[in-house]
């Protein structure tokens, strides 16, 4: 994530187009799927306590969160983000302004982290997909 967001690939992604996709790149397909495989879902459960357990419990079962881990919904939320950051004219907002910047990478960061939830399936999802699902689904 730092690497996208903090290094001189944020600076000249301001100025050279295919450095953008290359930061884009590196957040959407490398920092999200790692960030996804250390289970942080997991290690929030056996590092809470029991209260901790039991709002957590009830917070992944309501139905936003269903919502967002679905796969259709996580697959277009994410292909229709990347669209409109990287093919409209957010793109040249985006590279003029610094706050635009950070939310176009905290939005891409977030939906590809919800992508790839659906895909890799480390922690415990309401929607399984099965292997050959998951390789049409990527």
């Amino acid at each position: 994530v730092l690497v996208a967001a903090l290094s001189p690939i944020e600076y000249w992604g301001n100025t050279l187009l295919w450095v953008n996709f290359l930061g884009f790149l590196i957040l959407t397909m490398i920092a999200a799927p790692l960030l996804v495989l250390g289970a942080p879902l997991t290690l929030a459960f056996r590092a809470s306590g029991p209260g901790g357990r039991r709002r957590l419990r009830w917070l992944y079962r309501r139905s936003p969160f269903s919502l967002l881990t679905h796969p259709i919904f996580t697959w277009l939320f994410f292909a229709v983000l990347t669209y409109a950051w990287q093919f409209t004219a957010l793109t040249e907002l985006a590279a003029n302004n610094a706050y635009l910047r950070d939310v176009q990478l905290l939005t891409l960061l977030f939906a590809s982290v919800l992508f790839w939830i659906s895909a890799l399936q480390v922690d415990p999802v309401r929607w399984r997909l099965g292997y050959p699902l998951r390789f049409l689904y990527v």
